[in-house]
């Protein structure tokens, strides 16, 4: 599998940052870690894709001492940054490793999980890896287990230096076939994603949608707006790096988006959907007895 230039440098600190203040402002969003209409008490091991820094396994292991959370992600400052905000919490039922899940299968025996959590996994994965990693999550989750994913699809607002960094990033994820948008004017993700659990032989899936507001005067106008000034400076290598405009049009761009954020009238939505199914019944007795082990761990 082709491996993906991210448009954003991971191991940058700010992004670091950027993305634990991203966790907080999604919960707030989404009301909660999962979807309320999945049962808390069957949940003993939770994996979490793509865990960067860690913030949504930490706060699952406080908030629930009685479940086991293993999260990996494929960078080592990202894993040890984590292990350390563990470390300091002192939470002893959340563990952090490298693994890629773009490159199945992980290192886990058959059914392992309760729950399997992915945020925002467009960002790395392409529509070549998309099938194979839902395949994977159904091999690791037990009978009955959930998967449960967030993704967001497209931002609308009245600045017209906005909308043009948005097309211009929606454009280059489509030639890089990171979308799944037909037009590259979004990221496509959102309507096929139901479809992609049931081919993957999910069951009883379900999603909510959820948008982020960012205009003036809404709850979330300061933190939405200043993770999307952070957005932007970050992207800005791989804008120019791309060839997709120039640094002189960029640099106009951020200029009046700045202005126009800070303008009593901006407007801007971001529309996504929240994604959930069950793996299937199917015999695992030798991997149940594993699974067990690890809990017991």
């Amino acid at each position: 599998m082709k491996e993906r230039t991210r448009l954003i440098d991971p191991e940058n600190v700010a992004e670091m940052a950027r993305c634990i203040n991203w966790e907080e402002v999604l919960r707030e969003v989404i009301g909660g870690l999962w979807p309320n209409v999945i049962e808390t008490s069957p949940i003993k091991m939770v994996l979490d894709l793509g865990c960067g820094p860690g913030q949504w396994a930490t706060t699952v292991a406080f908030e629930h001492p009685e479940i086991r959370v293993i999260g990996v992600d494929s960078l080592r400052e990202r894993v040890q940054y984590a292990r350390e905000c563990a470390r300091v919490q002192m939470l002893a039922n959340v563990t952090f490793t490298m693994m890629d899940v773009l490159h199945p299968p992980l290192a886990f025996p058959d059914g392992t999980f309760d729950l399997i959590s992915g945020r925002f996994l467009s960002e790395l994965l392409d529509r070549a890896s998309w099938p194979q990693v839902l395949v994977e999550c159904r091999r690791l989750l037990r009978p009955g287990g959930v998967l449960c994913l967030a993704e967001e699809e497209v931002s609308v607002s009245n600045s017209l230096a906005l909308q043009q960094i948005y097309r211009s990033l929606y454009r280059l994820r489509a030639d890089e076939r990171h979308t799944y948008a037909v037009d590259r004017y979004s990221v496509g993700i959102c309507p096929v994603l139901p479809g992609l659990l049931k081919q993957a032989g999910f069951c009883d899936v379900a999603s909510r949608s959820f948008h982020l507001d960012s205009s003036a005067h809404a709850p979330l106008h300061l933190a939405l707006c200043q993770d999307l000034e952070i957005r932007l400076a970050l992207l800005k290598p791989a804008l120019l790096r791309t060839g997709i405009m120039e640094e002189t049009e960029y640099e106009a761009l951020h200029e009046q988006i700045q202005l126009d954020m800070r303008n009593e009238h901006f407007a801007q939505m971001a529309f996504g959907l929240q994604v959930w199914g069950s793996a299937p019944a199917r015999a695992t007795t030798s991997a149940e007895a594993e699974r067990r082990e690890l809990i017991a761990l």
